[in-house]
């Protein structure tokens, strides 16, 4: 029964994170007047590599950590991602991408046209 209850805790902690983003991004939208991000991050580099991303770093692990702080859980990890999606912007978003991930990417896809070749 223990687990059970741990489980649903935790599942209780990520809704309420992801609540808590999507009412900050609508807030934010309201009082900015910019588009509400979806759950998906689309953008695409200057290199013209297009990367869609869930916004997990930036967004919804700052709300978990959140949730950390105290009791109850859910209520901090809401408020975590109120706060995490009025804050952390776009741009900021997007340059975590570009910084860490495209270069990742990058390199890896002409080491997969590599293999496609060679097993042709």
């Amino acid at each position: 029964m223990k687990v059970l209850r741990v489980i649903f805790g935790m599942l209780t902690t990520a809704g309420a994170a992801f609540a808590g983003n999507w009412i900050g991004g609508q807030i934010r939208s309201r009082v900015t007047g910019e588009t509400v991000q979806t759950i998906r991050f689309e953008h695409t580099t200057e290199s013209g590599l297009h990367i869609n991303s869930f916004p997990v770093s930036t967004k919804l692990y700052p709300a978990l950590l959140f949730a950390l702080v105290g009791q109850p859980r859910w209520l901090f990890s809401f408020l975590g991602g109120v706060l995490a999606s009025l804050y952390i912007e776009d741009k900021y978003e997007a340059l975590f991408l570009e910084r860490v991930i495209a270069p990742l990417i990058e390199n890896r896809i002409p080491r997969e046209r590599e293999q496609t070749q060679t097993h042709r």
